[in-house]
């Protein structure tokens, strides 16, 4: 995000731990900037991204579409399993109670697809439809048809519709991330 891989306010880290980054690319760029870099000392940093994974559009072009659905169904059936569909919003909260100190929050909205204007916000969003795309169907395939009783063809013809609206420059689709950082205490 705005061209950083973090946000933390460390000059020359000695070690560092990723935790789920996907396509598991930032793990290698920092090793690149900081080879020497190896659990967080006192004064040390810690910084989590996350996301909620809820969708919605400021002008409501999201509304009645099949990609609205797609997230209504398959997020309620996560919930229903106990899973957290909004983990980036309770960040700074699980931060602050673990005892962390200086802690700083960024939000950013993240477009699904090129159609915000500006450079960074079309490269986001291109980024975001594609791990969209990569991702789409595996999580509702498993959620669906292991607790919803979904057909693996049902959810097949969810994801496709889904897809076709994710592509549609008209719907104007945002997710909320979120960079939430705080500094272990000296003592």
């Amino acid at each position: 995000m705005d061209d950083r891989l973090f946000f933390a306010p460390i000059k020359t880290p000695t070690k560092v731990i990723d935790f789920s980054t996907g396509s598991a690319i930032w793990p290698v760029e920092f090793a690149d900037i900081f080879p020497e870099c190896n659990c967080t000392k006192p004064g040390g940093w810690v910084e989590f991204h996350d996301w909620d994974t809820h969708p919605y559009s400021v002008d409501g072009s999201l509304t009645g579409t099949d990609l609205e659905h797609y997230y209504h169904v398959v997020l309620a059936a996560f919930i229903k399993q106990g899973y957290y569909t909004q983990p980036g919003k309770h960040l700074e909260q699980w931060i602050t109670d673990a005892g962390f100190v200086n802690v700083h929050v960024k939000k950013y909205r993240v477009p699904l697809g090129t159609w915000a204007k500006g450079g960074k916000n079309k490269r986001m969003g291109a980024d975001n439809l594609m791990q969209f795309f990569e991702a789409i169907e595996g999580g509702a395939m498993a959620v669906m048809t292991r607790y919803e009783g979904w057909t693996p063809q049902e959810v097949q013809i969810l994801t496709s519709k889904a897809r076709s609206d994710a592509r549609r420059p008209d719907v104007h689709v945002l997710f909320d991330l979120y960079a939430v950082g705080g500094q272990k205490p000296e003592s």
